[in-house]
């Protein structure tokens, strides 16, 4: 690590109290968000390809990695939703637009939806979004905002609430 990159760490190490446990938080979500940038950049494909981001099952027992086709997929829906939020009056609930439907189903909805490696699946253990706010955004009990935060929460891990359907 670069003296640049230490004083990057600074105001995390700051933030978190003055101990080797918050000089090691800060590095860990430094990296964090080095790994985040390498993706977001588009660059170095083959490397964030084989790059493992883990997310933790409700139960914090159960991990899972997911690839870097799955993350695209994860940050396209993300977008999706950040569309959705902007303008909830014309949200766009079809699965034909959502890009995590879309990979898990090999591009193909004709078929029906195939929930069966899906990372929402994976961590919610319930098939088509439910025990996400998918479904309260669709019959308009939850706004679009919910579901984009929810996301963003599995992505970094962060362990979002499974809802009852």
């Amino acid at each position: 690590m670069t003296s640049s990159h230490f004083e990057d760490l600074i105001p995390i190490y700051l933030k978190r109290g003055n101990s080797p446990e918050a000089l090691a938080s800060a590095a860990e979500e430094y990296i964090k968000e080095m790994e985040r940038a390498l993706i977001y950049g588009g660059q170095f494909d083959d490397l964030c390809s084989h790059l493992k981001w883990k997310m933790l099952h409700d139960d914090g027992d159960i991990a899972f990695n997911i690839d870097h086709a799955d993350w695209v997929a994860l940050e396209k829906s993300i977008a999706h939703w950040e569309e959705n939020a902007a303008d909830p009056a014309n949200k766009d609930m079809n699965p034909s637009s959502c890009a995590l439907c879309l990979h898990y189903s090999g591009g193909d909805l004709s078929g029906g939806i195939k929930c069966d490696d899906c990372i929402i699946l994976r961590y919610t253990d319930l098939p088509l979004c439910r025990g996400t706010p998918y479904r309260g955004v669709q019959d308009n009990s939850i706004p679009p905002k919910v579901m984009l935060q929810w996301l963003k929460d599995l992505r970094d891990g962060n362990e979002p609430e499974i809802y009852e359907d």
